[in-house]
């Protein structure tokens, strides 16, 4: 069932409105779905960005506490075998995850 969708007056400038003409033409659909793509495809790209950002900063604040960990001591030290071999387990269970 398709839900209702509420009709929304945008102004566009010349060169804007050329621009979206372009894209529509490129890729045979009208003005209008062209500009929902538009807005579909930019919204996913930042909620994307954003996703990407908070790991990111996840993964500094992980680094930083493990840093403080090492410096007071509190940790192992890993032989470069052992890096290779938890990344090469990381692997077979995300593979696993995946299929």
């Amino acid at each position: 069932m398709k839900t209702a969708s509420q009709p929304v007056s945008v102004r566009l400038d010349p060169q804007l409105m050329r621009r979206a003409s372009a894209f529509a033409r490129q890729r045979k659909v009208g003005l209008t779905t062209a500009l929902r793509m538009i807005i579909s495809e930019h919204l996913d790209n930042a909620e994307s960005v954003a996703e990407l950002d908070a790991a990111l900063r996840w993964q500094r604040d992980k680094a930083w506490e493990t840093l403080g960990r090492w410096e007071r001591g509190e940790t192992d030290e890993l032989s470069l075998d052992d890096l290779r071999e938890a990344h090469a387990e990381t692997l077979r269970k995300s593979r696993r995850h995946e299929g």
